[in-house]
């Protein structure tokens, strides 16, 4: 399954603590969606191999960049993590914080099919801001003290806000 399949990879990705500074945010590379890419001198790349189908390659960068925001929220065993937004990198960080081993991880999104989707990546609570007052819930679940890391994958400014 893909759920099985991204969690071979990220822990690949986690093992392998492959760099990810030529690319991305530090403009090193003007990005790589195109047909032909020119590589700066001092790029890393890795080339993916045949043994891996394209479906599932296509995964491998969002999930760095999820593994990449988890490891930047240096989750701990006792943290109450909240994921905001369960698309395709919401649920790569929900799978990457699930292998830190928090005490509680939370998932939210508006959408009950997704929250679904999240459970299988390790969530063990799933909230729908649209049926319930998140933040409430979240405060509730802690004893009134909320969450120890919140990771904003919806792009939302609400969301932000929230957090």
């Amino acid at each position: 399954s893909i759920v099985h399949a991204l969690h071979r990879y990220l822990i690949i990705l986690l093992i392998l603590g492959i760099p990810h500074y030529v690319y991305g945010f530090k403009q090193y590379s003007q990005g790589a969606m195109a047909t032909y890419m020119k590589y700066p001198k001092g790029a890393i790349n890795h080339k993916v191999p045949k043994s891996i189908p394209a479906w599932q390659a296509a995964f491998i960068e969002p999930l760095a960049c999820s593994v990449h925001a988890v490891e930047l929220g240096s989750v701990g065993f006792r943290d109450t993590v909240v994921v905001a937004g369960c698309g395709p990198l919401g649920l790569g960080m929900v799978a990457a914080a699930r292998l830190k081993s928090p005490a509680t991880l939370i998932a939210l999104d508006l959408f009950d099919w997704k929250l679904e989707v999240a459970k299988k990546c390790g969530a063990d609570v799933v909230l729908n801001p649209s049926h319930c007052d998140v933040v409430e819930e979240v405060h509730s679940l802690t004893g009134g003290y909320g969450c120890d890391i919140y990771i904003e994958a919806t792009g939302h400014p609400q969301s932000v806000k929230q957090g």
